[in-house]
């Protein structure tokens, strides 16, 4: 089955913003100016391309993500520590958040919806609504 449509995931844009502000309080003023501003000038693209709703894996410049590499530039955000691949989002796409819903009138006249939401990051809403089932707040019939 596939999705029926492909997004961007909250939670992504979430964890990039605080991978950005991470890096920034780490970094800033610990490494040379010059590559600090061309590192983050690299993440600032990456983290642009992740609202982008591109369905394009993001390359980042090689010579940044090599640097970051020589560098061991890692942020840690909760229990986790991310490196340049993660700031870089090295191979990811934007849309990466699966939405499968559906909706309609069954056989007795009532209405029914689905819809579940899903990313690789762990990140995943669900809900399902029949209306012989759940309580309606507002409702207007003919």
């Amino acid at each position: 089955m596939s999705a029926s449509n492909w997004t961007i995931c909250p939670m992504c844009i979430k964890r990039s913003k605080e991978l950005i502000d991470k890096f920034v309080k780490k970094y800033y003023g610990k490494i040379d100016g010059f590559v600090y501003n061309k590192m983050l000038e690299e993440i600032n693209k990456a983290f642009v391309h992740v609202k982008s709703y591109s369905s394009d894996e993001y390359e980042p410049d090689k010579k940044i993500l090599k640097l970051m590499e020589e560098r061991e530039i890692t942020v840690k955000l909760g229990d986790e520590e991310y490196n340049e691949n993660d700031l870089l989002q090295n191979g990811k796409i934007s849309s990466c958040l699966r939405e499968d819903y559906e909706q309609g009138v069954d056989s007795k006249g009532d209405c029914y919806m689905y819809y579940e939401g899903e990313c690789d990051c762990g990140f995943n809403k669900n809900f399902k609504f029949n209306e012989d089932k759940h309580n309606i707040v507002d409702k207007e019939t003919k």
